[in-house]
């Protein structure tokens, strides 16, 4: 979601589509066409939303997080982060820095600048390759990689010169 815009029920899919394992949200909103995406979410991502889901009486249709203000849900993090922050004792910090801490643990799980771009609505792949810092493991991991499936491309090869499928 675009900063200012609070998700509707309607773009949240607890079905998952596909082999993905906990549903997704749709974001019809953002300023360049790779902001318009679906955004996967994590189990805990899930339990938060179908918690709220059931507390709202499972409506069809609305915000997710509804609120009496002019645009009829939260639209500003600002007052709601601020009282978090005095509530829990938290150091004080920008609330746009845990995007960015995001992005750098995807970077840092493996996640290729490519899926970085998609998860972010990035729309210049330099952006997104910022969160990627390759380190002599992670290169040396990718070479184990490619040798792995070498070796399995070999024995389906193998096995289909085998069959006389190829030859």
């Amino acid at each position: 979601m675009s900063c200012r815009e609070s998700p509707k029920i309607e773009n949240v899919h607890f079905q998952p589509a596909g082999k993905a394992l906990y549903g997704y949200i749709h974001n019809p909103y953002g300023k360049n066409k790779y902001a318009k995406r679906n955004i996967s979410m994590t189990a805990r991502v899930r339990a938060l939303l179908e918690m709220r889901f059931e507390e709202q009486g499972k409506p069809s249709e609305g915000w997710v997080f509804p609120a009496e203000t002019k645009s009829g849900h939260i639209d500003r993090l600002k007052s709601q982060h601020a009282k978090a922050l005095k509530d829990s004792g938290v150091k004080p910090f920008v609330i746009y820095s845990l995007r960015h801490t995001m992005l750098t643990r995807l970077g840092e799980a493996g996640a290729d600048a490519f899926a970085i771009q998609k998860i972010a609505g990035h729309s210049d792949i330099r952006t997104s390759a910022r969160y990627v810092h390759p380190t002599p493991e992670k290169i040396e991991g990718a070479f184990t990689q490619l040798a792995e499936y070498n070796l399995k491309k070999e024995a389906e090869l193998r096995a289909e010169q085998e069959r006389g499928l190829v030859q």
